[in-house]
């Protein structure tokens, strides 16, 4: 009897339905904490970003101005040079032959003047024929340029033209003129020309004819 009792309750313990576990809905915090983390991570590689950025700007920066004290330190040594090669006693006295040879070019201009009454033509030609062949060539000694070693070029310029760029080996004759500074003058006053020479040094010489 004992027996019957236990095999039937065992047969209702097997047919009862075991109960089914619904599945727990995702958390809306782990959802959160996922957009949390993806907006700080964001966050960080924007700032990194950024960082990266003005790091490589200041660089640039750094790397102009490096650029700029070379340009200056370079300009330095080259007035340094400059400096040096104006106090070239060699220099000096090339500079000082020019200032005589000048003196010497005004000499014969006087004399050609008290000879005809007026100053040589800046007419190229004339100037040339009338003046350079008859008055300078072969008529003084040692007219040549230090540097070059060759006869002096002498320029003829007119008040109504703008003088060429002088350059070592040449001189200028303007007429009517005077000097301002290093530069020519127009006068309209046929008694004044000037007379002018680069130096070594950069400077250039001027000189008015007066007599």
């Amino acid at each position: 009897m004992d027996s019957e009792k236990t095999t039937e309750n065992l047969n209702n313990q097997t047919n009862t339905p075991t109960p089914t576990i619904s599945p727990k809905p995702k958390s809306k915090n782990n959802a959160l904490l996922i957009i949390l983390s993806i907006v700080f991570a964001a966050a960080f590689l924007g700032g990194g970003y950024y960082a990266k950025t003005q790091l490589d700007q200041k660089t640039q920066e750094l790397q102009n101005k490096d650029l700029e004290l070379q340009k200056v330190q370079g300009e330095l040594e080259q007035t340094k040079l400059k400096l040096a090669d104006l106090d070239s006693p060699a220099k000096k006295a090339n500079d000082a032959k020019r200032i005589s040879d000048l003196a010497a070019l005004v000499v014969a201009l006087n004399t050609y003047k008290t000879n005809t009454g007026t100053y040589p033509s800046t007419e190229p030609s004339m100037f040339k024929d009338e003046f350079v062949d008859l008055y300078i060539t072969n008529k003084i000694d040692d007219f040549t340029d230090p540097n070059t070693k060759t006869a002096y070029e002498i320029v003829p310029v007119a008040t109504v033209q703008t003088p060429p760029g002088l350059t070592l080996g040449a001189m200028q004759y303007q007429w009517p003129g005077s000097c301002e500074g290093s530069e020519f003058k127009d006068e309209d006053n046929e008694n004044n020309a000037a007379v002018r020479v680069l130096l070594e040094s950069g400077d250039t010489y001027c000189v008015e004819v007066e007599k």
